[in-house]
């Protein structure tokens, strides 16, 4: 069974849009209730390594769907400055909801969104030649 690029792209752009709405929810959710379902990770993890890894996977698959789709090297680009602007309005937003805004959780969103960018650049190249290889020859 052959699966296209498109259909492969379709189904990682809708992880990544489920991903999106996942992220929004726990960075809008009042804390207390996020300490109190999720307090342990939390706090094993620690909250800026959390909005590095949650930016850093939202921004993979969003980048991992745009290379199936084979994006020009303009769209990447535009995605990315989508993402950054995405995650400076989601950090300002949550001041409207009882949170607090914080430029240090910005600069790790920001990390994260590189860090998945190259990521996704990595993952593409092993995952193409892998697929050559046992598809295709």
């Amino acid at each position: 069974m052959k699966l296209s690029t498109l259909f492969i792209s379709r189904l990682v752009f809708s992880l990544a849009v489920l991903a999106t709405i996942l992220l929004i929810y726990l960075t809008h959710a009042p804390m207390e209730q996020l300490k109190e379902d999720y307090g342990g990770f939390i706090h094993t993890l620690g909250d800026k390594a959390l909005h590095l890894l949650a930016y850093g996977g939202v921004a993979f698959l969003y980048f991992l769907a745009a290379r199936f789709a084979e994006f020009s090297r303009k769209a990447l680009h535009r995605l990315l400055g989508a993402l950054l602007v995405f995650s400076a309005v989601d950090e300002g937003t949550q001041a409207l909801v009882g949170r607090n805004a914080d430029w240090l959780d910005l600069l790790f969103n920001l990390a994260g969104i590189v860090i998945g960018l190259f990521l996704s650049k990595l993952f593409y190249i092993i995952a193409k030649k892998t697929v050559r290889r046992f598809f295709m020859e």
